[in-house]
């Protein structure tokens, strides 16, 4: 759908000549997570990209009018609204800043489930 709407407003082809933009398909949960490792900011209409980026603290312009999601919203999240003003503003202030992205939480889901387990 994203792919459709960047042909048809001529948006693409604009984008895809830019020696620092790398435009993709639709990846899974672990392709993503190596993918902004050293970005400067991410641009989608996903809201599971909005929440990653939330988390990992990369700045994340929404090319939408609303989200579902609150993840990010006032801080690194912006809802462009179509408005080009807003998305000039955004990639001027991020382009060319390099975004220390926040430090996981060593958590594993399966050490959880085990120590509950044991303690049950």
């Amino acid at each position: 759908m994203t792919k459709n709407k960047l042909h048809k407003s001529g948006w693409y082809e604009k984008l895809a000549a830019l020696e620092n933009i790398e435009l993709t398909n639709r990846t899974d949960c672990v392709d993503f997570a190596a993918l902004p490792v050293n970005a400067r900011l991410l641009m989608t209409n996903g809201g599971g990209n909005q929440e990653e980026a939330f988390h990992m603290g990369l700045p994340c312009l929404l090319p939408r009018k609303k989200t579902e999601r609150v993840e990010g919203l006032g801080s690194n999240v912006v809802i462009s609204n179509y408005r080009r003003d807003i998305i000039l503003r955004f990639v001027e202030q991020h382009a060319n800043s390099n975004w220390p992205l926040k430090a996981l939480p060593e958590v594993y889901p399966s050490r959880i489930i085990v120590d509950y387990s044991q303690s049950i």
